[in-house]
């Protein structure tokens, strides 16, 4: 009887690892099945590599989790907890009789008992089915994805896209055996010299490519054609003429072909890098950087510099501008950028120019740039930065303040005389006490703070203190008077003489103003006049450059307009009002593209009707030869078309893709066509409108 519940129990397990086994496989193969068509599909892969990596990948995970292997106490618990029947005693089966007590015997007998009268414990078969059908399901979608898409590859056009085709397909002449050609790259690159089996070119500009042809059988001439033009002769380097060969150094892209006996081939494309400038990206400064009174006179640089191959040199080239008028100075330096290497492809540079050091006075004004070498002598620059160095001079000056033309207040002239004031209490420091220079310092505190307010009127600032309004309110007959107690209690800020007296630009600077003042002042109350005098030079810089703004002015011209009669209003009689009327003879422009647009309604028609427009189509052709000379990859394959198209003399052997292929470049080359002027119709009059205009007739009447 002990031996009868081991048994069952472990015939159990071996159940159990069987389906797992299997639950495991089934999913096994419809991940892959699933994984294995996606990858084939977006990355063209071979199937059965993706279906070997999947298999390596969840194998890997399969011989982690082990599901051959079961645990008979984890099963008993089970057991217990699907079937109260057992009365959680199923671990009692797997114990030894001699260690059981009596009581456990007993229960060990019931135990066996309940679980002879349950059918398939396990219910392998229900549970089976989830995994079957996910796989089936996996594995048909699968097949119908991939039968679906080798039906769309077969119906496509076997002639490649003028925008997918990369690299073109070749076609050799059959009297070419072996092709090796050789690409030495410009010193410039620092790259080696590499050889390929294809005559397709892509090289960087000015390589030197070296063609060494091997042909199969003796040829009389062999030449090579660029772009269409004479074709050239190509020398051979045996007697027997079985080997030739050609040099050539590159400029631009375009395209060539082989002429075997005078016989053309396919076209090959000649596809060049082109080297590129140096890129300049400057972060900071800004286009202008003003140094005020107190800032220290130095530009920081912040720019990054790279190319495509190798930078030789930077530098940036400084000007400085002194003088005014016709006195004006200029000299320029040539600073080399610190920490340059030369050969690296990315510089950061990040330099600081002492305008000191670079002998700047106040007044001056330095306009500096960055220049880049590459490996190629190509050189680039960047925008030119201008920073200036504030003349507080020539903000104390009175000069520009004397205008016949004053828009601004008398009281813009007070911030000099702050100034003034404050330079002269930092004279006196050492001679007063520091209580007197702390109370004149905080009374300049006060009339910066007055002046500020003077200021923040023009820009609807509210004051400091409020005002007393009850002897306006006194009268008891303006007790429910709701005008005269909102003009009490209100501001009125934005009326209609301050909304229109200043522009934005204005009102922007004269907040600005207001942020130096505040600024000012908190350094006077601080008694630290020194730390508050780079803010009175910034706001009287800013004030004077509002002086200078004024300079400009309109003056109104009066007109005088005559009084419209009244008798001839609405009666639309325009018979007195000529038109100017200017006849000019002005020849028809030519469009060059009007070719290639008649071409694309030449090829929509019957090919019996194309040799009628043979001219025609040679223009066209010219439009797409020029396309390919400047981007071959992408539509060299429509000019081998095309030429098919108009070599073809005989209607049936014109294929439907090269006719599709030819049209998809001419709807890329051509550019839109602009929008025509066109006479509007005038709107057809109706009952009510007749009746409109015979009413006014009849008023005027």
């Amino acid at each position: 009887m002990a031996e009868q519940g081991a048994t069952i129990l472990s015939t159990l397990c071996r159940s159990w690892s069987r389906y797992r086994v299997l639950r495991d496989l089934l999913y096994t193969l419809a991940i892959c099945a699933v994984v294995s068509v996606f990858v084939r599909h977006f990355s063209g892969l071979p199937v059965w590599i993706t279906v070997v990596v999947c298999l390596f990948v969840l194998t890997a995970w399969w011989m982690l989790r082990k599901p051959w292997k079961t645990n008979p106490q984890l099963l008993s618990r089970w057991l217990d907890q699907q079937y109260p029947l057992l009365e959680e005693s199923s671990q009692l089966l797997l114990l030894v009789p001699a260690q059981k007590s009596t009581l456990q015997q007993l229960q060990y007998q019931r135990t066996l008992q309940a679980l002879e009268q349950i059918n398939d414990p396990l219910q392998i078969k229900r549970r089976l089915r989830w995994p079957i059908g996910i796989s089936v399901i996996a594995v048909a979608a699968s097949l119908v994805f991939t039968r679906l898409s080798f039906t769309a590859n077969n119906s496509k056009s076997p002639v490649p896209s003028t925008i997918a085709s990369g690299k073109l397909p070749e076609k050799r002449p059959p009297e070419i055996a072996r092709v090796q050609l050789s690409i030495q790259p410009p010193g410039y690159t620092q790259r080696p010299v590499r050889e390929q089996r294809e005559l397709s070119v892509r090289a960087e500009t000015g390589s030197v490519l070296h063609w060494t042809i091997h042909s199969n059988r003796p040829i009389a001439q062999l030449q090579i054609a660029f772009n269409g033009q004479k074709p050239l002769a190509m020398h051979p380097s045996t007697k027997d003429s079985l080997q030739w060969e050609y040099t050539y150094t590159t400029d631009s892209s375009g395209f060539y072909q082989l002429l075997v006996a005078g016989k053309p081939s396919d076209l090959y494309q000649l596809d060049i890098i082109p080297d590129l400038v140096p890129k300049i990206t400057v972060s900071s400064p800004g286009a202008v950087t003003i140094i005020d009174y107190g800032e220290p006179p130095i530009v920081a640089i912040a720019a990054t510099i790279s190319d495509d191959y190798a930078l030789q040199d930077a530098a940036i080239v400084a000007t400085i501008a002194s003088g005014s008028g016709e006195a004006v100075k200029f000299k320029e330096t040539l600073l080399p950028a610190a920490g340059f290497k030369q050969g690296s492809r990315v510089f950061e540079l990040r330099q600081r120019l002492s305008l000191q050091q670079l002998g700047m006075q106040p007044g001056d004004e330095l306009y500096f740039y960055i220049r880049a070498n590459d490996s190629r002598r190509q050189e680039s620059r960047s925008d030119v930065l201008i920073a200036r160095l504030t003349d507080t001079a020539q903000l104390m000056s009175i000069d520009g303040f004397a205008n016949t033309l004053n828009l601004k207040p008398d009281y813009f002239r007070s911030q000099r005389q702050i100034i003034i004031e404050t330079e002269q209490l930092l004279r006196d420091k050492g001679a007063i006490g520091t209580d007197s220079f702390n109370n004149k310092s905080n009374s300049l505190g006060t009339d910066q703070k007055l002046l500020r307010l003077r200021y923040g009127k023009f820009l609807g600032d509210e004051a400091e203190s409020g005002d007393e309004h009850g002897d306006e309110l006194d009268n008891p007959a303006d007790f429910s008077n709701a005008d005269k107690v909102r003009d009490a209690f209100t501001d009125k800020h934005d009326n209609a003489e301050d909304a229109t007296f200043y522009d934005p630009e204005t009102k922007k600077q004269l907040r600005a103003v207001l942020g130096q003042m505040w600024d000012a002042e908190l350094k006077l109350r601080l008694f630290t006049p020194q730390e508050a005098l780079p803010f009175e030079y910034k706001a009287l810089r800013l004030l004077k450059d509002l002086q200078q703004q004024s300079r400009v002015y309109v003056a109104k011209a009066s007109f005088k307009v005559h009084p419209p009669d009244p008798s001839k209003r609405l009666s639309g009689d325009l018979s007195k009002i000529d038109l100017p009327y200017i006849k000019k003879q002005s020849p028809a422009p030519t469009d060059p593209n009007e070719a290639g647009r008649m071409a694309l309604s030449i090829l929509s028609d019957s090919a019996n009707t194309w040799k009628s427009e043979e001219p025609v189509l040679r223009e066209a052709l010219q439009l797409v030869e020029q396309a390919a000379i400047k981007n071959p990859a992408r539509y060299l394959n429509a000019l081998s078309a095309f030429r098919r198209l108009m070599n073809t003399t005989e209607p049936n052997n014109i294929h439907a893709a090269d006719i599709i292929l030819v049209q998809q470049c001419l709807q890329q080359v051509l550019p839109k066509p602009q929008r025509q002027p066109s006479i509007r119709m005038a709107p057809v009059r109706t009952e009510t409108s007749n009746q409109y205009f015979r009413k006014l007739q009849e008023a005027k009447l």
